[in-house]
């Protein structure tokens, strides 16, 4: 999943992505309440807008989308 997530950053480059690694920041897990990885959660102005788990490049896509046209 890793090559995708950098090539869809690549291309949204008004949008800032972050990898956080649960097993070294469990309380930003625990907050964010990721129980599966991977998780992607969509991020406006702080607030969570959405989230998807999983591997599939679509879902991960449609996150993107919906935080860009936020």
């Amino acid at each position: 999943m890793a090559p995708i997530f950098e090539k869809i950053s690549n291309e949204f480059p008004d949008i800032v992505f972050l990898k956080v690694d649960v097993d070294q920041q469990e309380a930003v897990a625990a907050e964010c309440k990721v129980s599966a990885m991977p998780t992607f959660i969509g991020l406006v102005n702080g607030k969570q807008v959405d989230q998807t788990v999983g591997a599939n490049e679509s879902n991960l896509r449609a996150l993107v989308a919906k935080v860009a046209s936020s």
